[in-house]
């Protein structure tokens, strides 16, 4: 449980820093070669996002395979 809220704040603080840094950039969007140190940060946050998102959603549907088997063993043994 607070291992899921732990993800889901650290999810939320990625987003809003993902929205936050393009508005410092006077272009459209922010690129590495351009802004340095602030693109490589804002890429890293895009791909930490979307890294998240996919473990995420691997983890809930790994969490509903367990509760499947669960759910057979107990049939299972009655």
């Amino acid at each position: 449980m607070i291992k899921k809220l732990w993800l889901n704040l650290k999810h939320i603080y990625l987003k809003v820093l993902s929205i936050i840094i393009p508005m410092y950039s006077p272009m459209q969007g922010i690129g590495p070669l351009q802004h340095g140190s602030l693109g490589k940060l804002s890429m890293q946050i895009e791909e930490l996002t979307a890294n998240q998102d996919l473990l995420i959603d691997q983890v809930s549907r790994l969490v509903k395979v367990v509760k499947t088997i669960q759910e057979a063993f107990k049939h299972g043994a009655q």
